[in-house]
């Protein structure tokens, strides 16, 4: 599943992988779609509720028509294949400002979503979130998680502990990320290989929140397992027993629960960028 905003333009898209004999009819139904204009389109979605069930093999579906509708616009779609008998099946809406009269940027943004779909598979991304992390954005992301990647995973308590640390790395950009158009920007990765995951979120910082998280971290990277357990049940005690906030106490999870911790500062366009990678 796919989501990119750029100037004047939204695109949602998907991939599946389909059996090669099916490629006809969803080519024949979106080709259909894509020739109809508004009022076309109404007709046909008439006579298509008008039969009270959709067929596979005549007509296009209820839920193609739906979407060309609301959009106005063409549905991008292509077929790639994936072995003699299975292709991967591409399609994405573009919702566009009506008074924009530039280039057409469905093409351009659905190769887009190809090459990046690809790359993830090489690098065995699982998820990939660039934009706001604000508490509310946030929690999308996190139900994807629970949803639909931890399911896969057999075992409960490595389950577990990959969605409190993916909870904790994704909260952290919420505290720690330098507003930008009143929003959180950030980017957030989830890796999953050989049964090993990791984790890695980066984003905008001040200097005085770097200076402040860098000294956290600082100390946190020189502590034992045993030594990072007594801090964590100390700044839960502070939490509480007396209400204390801003305990830190993400990170202390974070640094306990995982293999590895690998952070750092840098310079992007003049301003300092934070990263931390995880190895579960």
């Amino acid at each position: 599943f796919y989501v990119r905003s750029i100037p004047d333009c939204f695109f949602i898209a998907s991939a599946n992988s389909v059996t090669n004999d099916v490629i006809p009819s969803i080519k024949e139904k979106l080709e259909k779609v894509n020739s109809l204009n508004a009022d076309e389109l109404r007709l046909l979605l008439k006579q298509v509720l008008a039969k009270g069930k959709l067929s596979d093999r005549g007509g296009a579906g209820l839920g193609i028509i739906e979407m060309a509708r609301r959009t106005g616009r063409k549905i991008s779609y292509d077929f790639v294949p994936i072995d003699s008998k299975t292709s991967l099946f591409f399609i994405q809406l573009t919702i566009q400002n009506p008074e924009n009269k530039g280039i057409e940027q469905s093409e351009l943004s659905l190769e887009h979503m190809k090459n990046l779909y690809a790359m993830m598979r090489a690098e065995n991304l699982i998820v990939l979130h660039k934009g706001d992390f604000s508490e509310n954005s946030v929690l999308p992301i996190i139900h994807m998680i629970e949803k639909n990647i931890l399911r896969h995973n057999d075992q409960r308590v490595g389950k577990q502990k990959l969605y409190n640390i993916s909870v904790e790395m994704l909260q952290n950009i919420s505290m720690h990320a330098e507003k930008s158009n009143k929003a959180n920007q950030g980017l957030f990765v989830l890796k999953q290989q050989d049964g090993h995951s990791s984790i890695g979120t980066c984003n905008f910082i001040s200097k005085q929140g770097e200076q402040h998280l860098g000294k956290h971290l600082s100390k946190l990277s020189t502590l034992t397992k045993d030594e990072l357990n007594e801090l964590y049940r100390d700044k839960l005690r502070l939490l509480i027993d007396e209400k204390v906030v801003g305990t830190g106490i993400g990170l202390i999870y974070i640094f306990r629960k995982t293999e590895s911790v690998d952070y750092c500062f840098s310079d992007s366009n003049g301003n300092r960028l934070f990263s931390i990678f995880v190895d579960i």
